[in-house]
């Protein structure tokens, strides 16, 4: 929105999204997308960039992509920089770094689970997304904390008058309800999954057990209200929650320790309250509490971690002058945790190949409480002297408890505007992040470890020609005390000696011409590691090469919208195993492990389609089916390999087949 933010105002002026959209849609497909788009509708328009690269859609677009399942978050995947976690592991690859190396903000609240299951549909309800922002490196100093980028959720005001959805699809049912007068608006919201009805084909039969299907839901309720023209109160209550248990009462002879009850749940939880007041001094506060549970159980072993964190951002932005502009802010986060831990001690694991098994490893317990501090400070000013160029130099200082450590991350970013619809960016800047808690966790690791040190540089070009947007970045990261397992686990278990280096190049092309929308991304990038000095360099496990992604949505007369997308990934790189020994005290066999990530699995490939039919109604109410196929070719893509019991064979483990979602949604 216009109002969100002041360096809109000069956007929005230009901005007539009423017209733009009504031009594009065409006809029934216009009305059917925004029934309710009327004169004195607020004015949506880009916002200057802050960032070295940032995509922005709509969760609108995002959501009637083949493959995203109506999900708009599942359309993340497809932006540049954006690599393909392994099945069902969730999180974010961005550029070359690990899950653990990026954020998701929803308001501006960091959440510890996206998707459901790591990754069968996102936590957030499409419903309620309204924009969805991509940073794949070089973000603003008003975040910190990550090496890697971030994403930005945000969430629409829910709507005057009263309004009501229901949808049901194979995988779950949710309704929603929402309404109110001017200047004070509610919505409430809960989804229940259903996949009890078709996941059970996918859990392994020769478990020797009882396997009962994952189940998960989630809820939101949103309350905004308006005090006065320049205010805004914002309530944001929402929560998620996984859960998966089983009985294995026969591991198959490779791992005797991997028997008894297994399975794990994850849940958190969210309670924010914001408030936004726009005047000549633009204050932005916001105070989250987010209790955060995980409980993870095979056998004798377990972590049960419960965390509560209290997250608080202040922010205040002001224009001394036309040509400068300052921000300001505090971000601080206080966690207060409870570990309970029984198995193997924590060692480094990615870089290393199969793991020995559990019988073989002797468990250590963990029972500790305590809490970890971490305040923040930053500061940003944007100067345009002149109407080609604006030069953006933010400082950024945190404070990480666990380890006592100070970091100090400048960042600066050029926008140079050689002709109207073209920019030039060049960036450059620093980056902080503090180990995992096993790592630095003094009885399971070592509170003497550095933080983990990023520096970003990017060069890009973007422009717009008609009805096409494209653009190129070449970025180039260098990472530095990474925490790595110390030569034979030698207390303290982690030190900070490792490197790495990511090289990249990122190509987009978007076309909207009419009912026709297509993008196109294309991420080519080589990211290495290594563990120590004198190590040898070697590739990281979420180095994927080439990542190419390309939709297509065309909307027909009479409601129908049909789309396709098809994504390529280079596979991702695995260790070879070169034998085994026979362990007589576990009696099993332990891997012997090759040259680390000297194998590479086959590519992945996946063309994925989507049929959708509206109808509208008087008086406001839309009747929405859609089928979403994905992998309709039934290619046969490897996620890794299972080995048998000495090591001697093995088999690839295959993802998912064709999968068919029909859905039903119905709304006023």
């Amino acid at each position: 929105d216009a109002e969100a933010d002041p360096d809109l105002e000069a956007a929005a002026a230009e901005a007539d999204a009423g017209a733009e959209a009504g031009a594009e849609a065409g006809g029934d497909a216009a009305a059917e997308a925004e029934p309710e788009l009327k004169y004195g509708a607020r004015a949506t328009a880009e916002a200057p960039r802050v960032d070295a690269a940032r995509h922005t859609l709509e969760a609108e677009e995002l959501g009637r992509l083949a493959g995203t399942r109506g999900d708009p978050l599942r359309g993340l995947e497809l932006l540049p920089g954006v690599g393909r976690p392994p099945l069902l592991s969730g999180g974010l690859i961005l550029r070359g770094s690990a899950p653990r190396d990026s954020a998701v903000f929803i308001d501006g609240v960091e959440v510890p689970l996206l998707y459901h299951f790591g990754g069968l549909t996102s936590v957030v309800p499409a419903a309620f997304l309204e924009r969805i922002e991509l940073v794949p490196g070089g973000f603003s100093v008003r975040y910190g904390r990550r090496t890697g980028g971030i994403a930005e959720v945000g969430t629409r005001a829910p709507r005057e008058g009263l309004h009501g959805a229901g949808e049901l699809t194979v995988i779950d049912v949710n309704a929603r309800l929402e309404g109110g007068r001017p200047g004070l608006v509610g919505a409430v919201a809960a989804r229940r999954s259903l996949v009890d009805v078709f996941f059970r084909s996918l859990i392994p039969t020769d478990l020797g057990g009882d396997v009962a299907a994952p189940a998960y839901w989630d809820y939101q309720a949103m309350l905004d209200w308006a005090p006065s023209p320049t205010d805004d109160l914002r309530v944001r209550v929402y929560g998620a929650h996984d859960a998966l248990r089983s009985s294995i009462a026969d591991p198959g002879g490779d791992d005797p320790a991997i028997r008894g009850d297994f399975g794990g749940s994850q849940q958190f939880h969210v309670a924010q309250l914001r408030w936004i007041h726009r005047g000549p001094i633009r204050r932005d506060l916001s105070f989250a509490v987010v209790p955060d549970v995980q409980d993870v159980g095979i056998g004798d072993a377990g972590l049960r971690l419960r965390q509560t964190h209290f997250r608080l951002r202040a922010e205040w932005q002001a224009s001394p002058t036309e040509a400068v502009r300052l921000r300001a802010g505090l971000d601080a986060d206080l966690t207060v945790f409870d570990v309970l831990f029984n198995g193997p001690r924590p060692r480094q694991v990615e870089g290393t190949g199969r793991q020995p098994t559990l019988a073989s490893e002797e468990l250590v317990r963990l029972d500790r409480r305590g809490t970890t501090f971490r305040p923040a400070a930053y500061l940003e000013s944007r100067m345009t002297p002149f109407d080609v160029a604006t030069l953006q130099l933010g400082l950024r200082v945190d404070h990480f408890s666990e380890i006592d450590a100070f970091t100090l991350d400048p960042r600066a970013l050029l926008l140079v505007r050689p002709a109207e619809g073209w920019v030039l960016t060049a960036s450059a800047g620093l980056f902080s992040q503090p180990p995992e808690l096993a790592e630095s966790e003094p009885t399971l690791g070592n509170p003497d470890l550095e933080p983990l040190r990023a520096a970003h540089y990017a060069l890009g070009a973007e422009g717009r020609v008609g009805g096409a947007r494209f653009g190129a970045q070449g970025f180039v990261k260098r990472l530095w005390d990474l925490p790595v397992s110390t030569r034979g686990g030698a207390p303290p278990v982690f030190e900070s000696a490792g490197t790495g280096r990511v090289r990249g190049l990122e190509l987009f092309a978007n076309v909207d011409r009419g009912p026709l929308r297509m993008r196109a991304s294309y991420t080519f990038a080589r990211s290495r590691r290594r563990d120590r000095p004198a190590a040898p360099r070697r590739v990281f496990d979420f180095d994927q090469p080439h990542v190419l992604a390309l939709t297509a949505m065309f909307r027909l007369p009479r409601g129908w919208t049909l789309g396709a997308t098809f994504r390529y990934v280079s596979g991702n790189p695995d260790t070879p195993v070169a034998g085994a020994v026979y362990d007589a005290a576990s009696g099993t066999y332990l891997p012997l492990n090759g040259e680390p990530n000297a194998l590479r699995a086959e590519a992945f490939r996946r063309l994925d389609l989507r049929a959708e039919k509206v109808w509208t109604f008087a008086g406001g109410g839309r009747l929405r089916l859609f089928l979403d196929v994905l992998n309709v070719t039934n290619a046969d893509n490897p996620e890794g390999r299972r080995y048998d019991y000495d090591y001697t064979d093995s088999v690839p483990v295959r993802g998912l087949p064709i999968l068919p979602s029909l859905g039903l949604r119905g709304e006023r």
